[in-house]
């Protein structure tokens, strides 16, 4: 398991962020200055 990160978690972002936590990677992204639609996608990519 690597820990990765995200450091522009925008559509494609979270999308990169869905397929390593599916593949058992802990992801981490930078949430300061992001939008509510980013800030709420996370809790969906599981």
């Amino acid at each position: 398991m690597a820990k990765i990160g995200i450091l522009h978690p925008g559509e494609m972002g979270i999308s990169i962020a869905a397929s390593a936590t599916n593949s058992g990677h802990e992801v981490y992204w930078a949430s300061e200055s992001r939008s509510n639609k980013t800030l709420t996608a996370p809790k969906n990519i599981a």
